[in-house]
């Protein structure tokens, strides 16, 4: 049998293990070794409970990390299928909250499952091309939010207390409940900002299902764009949230009620008094009636000659219907989606032969232009054996059968139109992502010219989600923007509504309208509100059906740049040096309290 010392040793050994690792010792209390008299140091310590403090602490961290999941996932609601779009306001506070009651490094790992919670649902949708991508873009993308939450963790202490309130402990600094407006004010600024711009790294190539694209069924809010563009609207949705953490926080709550009140009041006021509303004199107006042709064409990347003979037929059939039911007074352009043809417009196979011949007949027979979206090669003069360049193209064709405008589709769909870095991967890596095409890019953003002085600024699809790209065109002069697209690729999912929640804004950066003709759905106008005035024969922007109609709406011949047109991106100066300002401060902060906590630890030896 143990001796009673050895056994008391051991019973200490025990309580030294929680006093180290259980979560009252990491957040800084003191172990009061007073809690151990009720212990009577002999053999009836024998029947004491296994020490279980590791297992309390294992299920509090699984909790706490299911709960960011959720969090990221109540993220994800506010945009399609869902569009539950307040929820923006509440899901990034969630996470805010509980990262400035942790450790940095713990709320790093949390900021990372909230990005997961998100990402996951939020693109699923393309699982529906291959299953692992989803996981792929979560463990890319939860980065961000990684970053915020470790910096909310670690620049709140440093705001918010100061060095001496900090080196009495972690108990000390909860205690506290009043804290100073203006630094609580600067916190919630640079939290904003950070989020921000982290987000600005992949606005560059992927800017899908950013903050302010889950406002896009509620237009209102999103006037000021017109002026910040979508990082405004983002900064603004981002500082609500650190202000309801604030309001959580301090015990001045009303002030900080006030401040979440200002941030949406203030983008609702603002949406009231900056709606364009109706056009001003008539005599700089011009209506444009487009017929749009939605063939609900499957899917067919690598289509054989009957699937390209099905779909050159539902088209030319549909297109014919309503020319016939329209006279050519009634329509002024004729549209088709991308690539409503699987084949180039221009080839030596007899199904391109049969695509000409079909569209040739109906402008000769008919005398209503039409645009198409189709793959193109480019032309070349004779003897020169460089390779062709094969690009996704939106081709304007005459009455007279003349091409008058072509333009040619600049950001590419990574991994589905091109393999980016393709000539240093390695073969085996390009045999296996490869999908059988390597689209060459456009160069220009010229406008396209169509009836009764319509500008069409052209985007193709995956195009309309990038705000720089309506930006270039409105400065060439577009005064109508016009987007083709072909979301077959994802028959199932949300994706088509997602598509068109992420461009629904570039309508209010240029105040211009938008036309949208698509292949499976989203076959609509957008005024220069961001509001959808007119679908395909009543339908929502979730039905799939095949169809046509023609499209009657007003526009501006000669549109006044707007300030975000004419000047950009001007807003990420302020996000940056807010940024900056925020993570400087925090630093020199920090060291303000490692040196006070040196001097005090100094003094007591």
């Amino acid at each position: 049998m143990i001796s009673g010392k050895k056994n008391v040793k051991r019973r200490l050994s025990g309580f030294e293990s929680i006093k180290r690792w259980s979560k009252l010792h990491r957040y800084g209390k003191k172990f009061n070794r007073k809690t151990m008299d009720f212990m009577k140091f002999n053999d009836e310590t024998e029947n004491l409970p296994p020490d279980e403090a590791g297992k309390i602490r294992i299920g509090s961290q699984l909790l706490q990390g299911l709960m960011m999941l959720g969090a990221g996932a109540l993220m994800s609601g506010a945009y399609p299928p869902l569009a539950w779009s307040l929820l923006v306001f509440v899901a990034p506070a969630l996470l805010l909250w509980w990262a400035i009651h942790v450790s940095p490094l713990r709320a790093a790992l949390g900021g990372y499952l909230w990005g997961w919670g998100f990402c996951l649902p939020s693109f699923y949708f393309l699982s529906e091309i291959e299953q692992s991508i989803p996981f792929g873009i979560a463990a890319i993308l939860a980065c961000n939010p990684m970053m915020v939450a470790a910096f909310a963790s670690f620049s709140r202490r440093n705001y918010v207390y100061d060095a001496a309130t900090r080196c009495k402990g972690f108990m000390a600094c909860r205690a506290q409940k009043n804290f100073a407006f203006g630094k609580s004010l600067a916190w919630a600024f640079s939290i904003a900002a950070l989020w921000c711009m982290l987000d600005t790294w992949r606005m560059s190539f992927f800017p899908w299902n950013y903050p302010a694209a889950a406002l896009w069924n509620k237009p209102l809010l999103l006037q000021l764009a017109e002026f910040t563009g979508p990082f405004g609207i983002s900064f603004l949705i981002l500082l609500g949230n650190a202000f309801l953490v604030c309001a959580a926080e301090d015990g001045k709550k009303l002030r900080w009620g006030i401040a979440v009140l200002a941030v949406i009041g203030g983008m609702t006021l603002a949406g009231l008094l900056l709606q364009r509303g109706n056009y001003g004199s008539q005599d700089d107006v011009a209506t444009l009636k487009i017929g749009a042709i939605q063939g609900d064409i499957t899917q067919r990347r690598n289509a054989d000659e009957k699937q390209a003979r099905e779909a050159l037929a539902t088209y030319l059939a549909l297109t014919e219907a309503l020319l016939k039911k329209h006279s050519s007074r009634t329509v002024d352009l004729i549209l088709w989606p991308e690539t409503a043809v699987p084949f180039p417009f221009f080839a030596a196979n007899e199904v391109s032969f049969d695509y000409r011949l079909g569209v040739f007949r109906l402008l000769t027979r008919y005398k209503v232009p039409i645009l198409l979206g189709t793959l193109h090669y480019e032309r070349r003069p004779a003897g020169v054996k460089t390779p062709l360049r094969l690009t996704n193209a939106a081709m304007l064709l005459d009455r007279n059968c003349n091409i008058t405008g072509l333009y040619e589709k600049i950001r590419r769909v990574p991994f589905g139109e091109y393999i980016p870095l393709r000539s240093i991967l390695p073969e085996k890596v390009v045999r296996w992502i490869d999908m059988n095409r390597d689209l060459a890019p456009g160069s220009s953003y010229a406008h396209l010219s169509a009836a009764n002085t319509a500008k069409l600024g052209m985007s193709i699809c995956y195009e309309s989600v990038f705000p720089g790209i309506a930006r270039r065109e409105a400065l060439e002069g577009a005064n109508v923007l016009c987007v083709l697209s072909n979301d077959a690729w994802y028959p199932t999912t949300s994706e088509p509504v997602q598509h068109l929640a992420n461009a629904v804004m570039r309508t209010i950066e240029t105040r211009l309208p938008m036309f949208r003709c698509g292949n499976n759905g989203g076959t609509l106008l957008l005024n220069r509100d961001g509001r959808i005035v007119m679908t395909l024969d009543n339908s929502t922007v979730r039905d799939r059906k095949r169809g046509a109609g023609v499209f009657e709406f007003s526009f501006e011949r000669k549109p006044q740049p707007t300030f975000y047109v004419r000047y950009g991106d001007w807003f990420l100066i302020f996000l940056g040096l807010a940024t900056g300002f925020g993570v400087a401060y925090s630093a020199f902060r920090e060291y303000l309290f490692r040196k006070q906590l040196i001097l005090q630890k100094e003094a007591a030896q």
